[in-house]
């Protein structure tokens, strides 16, 4: 099979399966944990194995209500069939992308051609911001992919001529759409502002809201909801006052700088089409030449090219109203994104000469991302748990563990789930609701020296000078270990006949 001259529609599709397959799992287990969000979503899904109960998250083995529970589920299946590692804590993050590309080819056939599907398709498996948001631990790929799917189930009732088929289509898009909101709550529902808006600007008429289909969302979407506060009656205040309102009047938001819109998603869109973004730039350049004109008349009112530009538009229009902003909110606008692009790429040039180009360019984009993700392992980071792990077991020799963190922004759970959960936080007053004991509290517990158990406190090196006064009021001797990015502290309760200085290089 040539990339350059791919004959047949099975040639392109085992592509295009080697490509999506190559940039989702290729690597996807290389990089350690990073703080805070992979943390404590791995975690999370690790406490749920241990304790067995699936239906009442916990995060350092207190209730956690912050995210419904499809996210923790997936990781929390992942360690059981694959064991407790970063590979399987990120399989179902990889089978994601790979459903996602699976799922743009299909629309892109449904509204216009296999060639525009495959070529978005393509697209989407070598997207930058579709690839690295599948290697990190969070709801966003598998919420795109729900999004997607609910996406591809209403492109599918507009094109049926049987009204029947269009209801069950439009059935089986209120089921996603409840997938969604059991991911990640209120914001799975964004896309249906695009949707219903294009319906009513198209002049099509075909169901969008039945009894089944708000029945199957609403048991989808609620059935959790409704047995977890059941269970804890507290719990309804909670999701109504601080899950949904508390987060729209809450001062702890990300980026919310007036201009965050501008320099933050802008950069993220160009980022999300990667070496794609070239269709662009060669329509813009010839602006009134027959191929380019031709795609402007797809975004008339009833053609699909405007369904995919009210996608983006109003889901970034609200993003960028909403204070808090990060990148891989935008991460569901990749598909609208790699589905209107291939249908520019698709009126520019000759099928043959397009599905050439596109065949390397995708190859040779999905090798760079492959080297990528290899290469980020390697990258000494702060954030990098697996490498502050490393550097605790070389400290301790690989000797039993009592592992505490004197917290100081961080608390450091993708340590916890690397120590199986063997880590104490500890904080001054040990009153802060994460908190597993004070400063004092903890050091008084300490066993003597020449205990078996191997007591060491992870702390930020901008807190060495605090900790070693409390140490010596506390009469604790110590062996400190200086890293890049941590400090360790082998601590016991007698003292040393003098305090020794440990220095080892590490994270």
């Amino acid at each position: 099979m040539g990339i350059d001259r791919p004959r047949t529609g099975k040639e392109r599709m085992v592509f295009l399966l080697l490509v999506s397959l190559a940039t989702a799992f290729a690597f996807q287990g290389s990089r350690g944990l990073f703080e805070t969000s992979e943390g404590r979503y791995a975690e999370c899904a690790r406490e749920m194995v241990e304790s067995g109960n699936y239906m009442e998250p916990t995060l350092g083995y207190r209730p956690h209500w912050t995210k419904p529970p499809v996210t923790y589920w997936v990781i929390a299946a992942g360690i059981r069939m694959f064991g407790s590692s970063e590979w399987a804590v990120r399989f179902f993050h990889a089978l994601a992308l790979v459903a996602t590309v699976g799922m743009l080819y299909w629309i892109g056939r449904t509204a216009w051609d296999a060639h525009t599907g495959w070529i978005a398709a393509c697209i989407y498996a070598t997207s930058p911001l579709a690839v690295f948001g599948a290697f990190t631990l969070t709801t966003d790929a598998l919420l795109t992919l729900w999004e997607v799917a609910a996406a591809g189930c209403f492109v599918r009732a507009a094109v049926e001529k049987d009204i029947q088929r269009s209801r069950c289509w439009i059935h089986a898009m209120w089921g996603f759409f409840g997938l969604g909101f059991l991911t990640k709550g209120p914001p799975a529902l964004l896309p249906l502002l695009p949707l219903l808006a294009w319906r009513l600007l198209s002049g099509r008429r075909f169901p969008v809201a039945t009894v089944l289909g708000l029945g199957l969302f609403g048991f989808v979407g609620f059935s959790w909801y409704l047995l977890v506060t059941a269970r804890n009656p507290d719990l309804f205040g909670y999701f109504i006052g601080e899950e949904i309102l508390g987060r729209i009047r809450s001062n702890e938001v990300h980026n919310p700088e007036w201009y965050k819109p501008f320099t933050l998603y802008l950069p993220v869109i160009v980022f999300a089409i990667g070496p794609w973004l070239y269709g662009w730039i060669r329509g813009l350049r010839t602006p009134w030449k027959n191929p380019f004109r031709r795609f402007v008349e797809d975004l008339r009112l009833s053609g699909f090219a405007s369904l995919m530009v009210l996608w983006i538009a109003l889901p970034l229009l609200i993003f960028s109203m909403v204070k808090s902003r990060l990148p891989l909110y935008l991460l569901p606008l990749t598909a609208p994104l790699a589905l209107l692009s291939a249908r520019g790429i698709c009126r520019d040039r000759s099928k043959a000469v397009t599905r050439r180009r596109v065949g390397w360019i995708a190859l040779l984009t999905a090798a760079l991302l492959v080297g990528l993700k290899g290469g980020a392992a390697y990258i000494p980071h702060s954030d990098n748990m697996a490498q502050l792990h490393s550097f605790l077991k070389a400290f301790s020799d690989d000797r039993p563990l009592r592992v505490a963190s004197f917290v100081g922004g961080k608390k450091l759970y993708g340590l916890q789930y690397y120590l199986n959960g063997n880590l104490q936080r500890l904080t001054w007053n040990g009153e802060e609701t994460y908190a597993d004991a004070s400063l004092g509290k903890y050091l008084k517990s300490l066993p003597i020296s020449g205990s078996s158990a191997f007591s060491t406190m992870v702390v930020h090196p901008k807190y060495d000078k605090e900790l070693q006064l409390i140490l010596a009021r506390y009469r604790v001797s110590f062996q400190e270990a200086k890293g890049r990015f941590w400090n360790l502290y082998h601590v016991s309760a007698e003292p040393a006949a003098e305090t020794i200085l440990f220095r080892k290089a590490g994270s």
